[in-house]
């Protein structure tokens, strides 16, 4: 199984966008990521979510935007090479600068 981000219409028919993002394990990562350098508990809306079938309404998304904004304080910290996560990217990771930053050679 693996964790796929869209974009519904207001109906939720039909699809507008799409992205496949990886293995749920990888979304668990980025979150404990979070918890490990900031503090989890300003990340409402991104640290409840469920990573199973969930959704982000609406009118959630400008408190996600706004939850999202502080991850570039990344930018100050050391790349990480994740452990049970993300190795599909390994190769983005090579070149990295910061735990933001992911080289895309």
């Amino acid at each position: 199984m693996g964790l796929n981000l869209c974009i519904f219409t207001e109906d939720q028919e039909d699809e507008i966008a799409s992205v496949a993002i990886g293995p749920y394990s990888d979304f668990g990562y980025f979150r404990d990521t979070i918890a490990r350098h900031l503090k989890a508990r300003d990340f409402p809306v991104l640290m409840t979510h469920s990573d199973c079938d969930g959704e982000w309404t609406v009118e959630q998304l400008l408190e996600l935007m706004l939850e999202l904004e502080p991850l570039r304080q990344f930018l100050t910290l050391p790349p990480e090479q994740p452990r049970g996560a993300f190795e599909h990217t390994a190769a983005y990771r090579q070149d990295a600068k910061s735990l933001y930053n992911v080289s895309t050679t």
